[in-house]
């Protein structure tokens, strides 16, 4: 399967993803190969798709369609959260109704059927992230939080996330810079710890404004290794923390509080 993360950001939105993808058959699992999941639309727009391939590049298609045509011009995100469920709602209709002449077909051997969408587009007066599910729901990514899983990584990556969110920017939104970074953490954690389908390489993708308003753009390799440097430092300094609680450590840890008496 797979683990998308999207991050809303006070500059801009970042959308990372494992490369792992999973091909299933009426037996169970037949492969399990390299796999794009991010894909840029006209330099401007991100659509990340978690689960079903055959539903993912109709989505993508479909999202292409809906920017080369102005339909996100000048409109809400509320606006924009309608025309994507009617427009993508449309074609997962469609699939639930293969879907349930399948399951007459194969009972218990189905693969599996869920597929959701992480967006992202320059609108008006921000850059936004939607995500959209295999339920046809489409919600905007806010400040609560303002960061989005989904995949099978997703039970691995979501309270990380919160961890990482509760020390580096437990209020508002989080720069691009550190969006990237937690992004790109979560992911390396989710691949070391083996979260089920989950594998490299990472991939990375920035909506960030730029000289001409806003464009989005793939990390390039340089950029995604400061990163991977940044981790390494950081988990290097937690590595080392436990001396500090050892007896013979001038720090002390702290004297563990007592019950009032009774």
């Amino acid at each position: 399967m797979t683990l998308v993360v999207g991050i809303k950001c006070q500059d801009g939105v970042v959308i990372g993803a494992d490369s792992l993808a999973t091909v299933w058959s009426p037996t169970g699992v037949t492969i399990t190969q390299a796999m794009e999941k991010i894909e840029i639309i006209d330099g401007r727009v991100i659509v990340a798709v978690s689960g079903s391939m055959g539903l993912g590049q109709r989505i993508k298609a479909v999202t292409q369609v809906l920017w080369n045509r102005g339909a996100f011009r000048g409109i809400s995100p509320a606006d924009v959260m309608e025309l994507i469920q009617t427009e993508l709602g449309k074609h997962l209709d469609s699939e639930w109704k293969a879907l349930g002449m399948a399951a007459r077909a194969l009972g218990d051997r189905l693969p599996p059927f869920l597929s959701k969408t992480l967006i992202a587009i320059p609108l008006r007066s921000q850059l936004a992230l939607f995500e959209f599910t295999y339920q046809g729901y489409v919600e905007e990514v806010t400040e609560q939080p303002p960061f989005r899983t989904i995949g099978t990584g997703q039970q691995t990556a979501d309270p990380f996330l919160a961890f990482l969110r509760r020390i580096f920017w437990p209020d508002g939104l989080p720069a691009l810079q550190l969006g990237m970074l937690s992004a790109a953490w979560a992911l390396d954690h989710a691949i070391a710890t083996g979260a089920p389908r989950v594998g490299g390489p990472v991939k990375l993708a920035i909506l960030e404004p730029t000289k001409d308003g806003h464009g989005a753009r793939f990390l390039r390799d340089g950029e995604l290794a400061e990163h991977r440097q940044f981790i390494s430092d950081a988990e290097s300094h937690l590595a080392a923390f436990p001396e500090r609680l050892s007896p013979d450590s001038g720090d002390r840890a702290p004297a563990v509080p007592q019950a009032p008496p009774r």
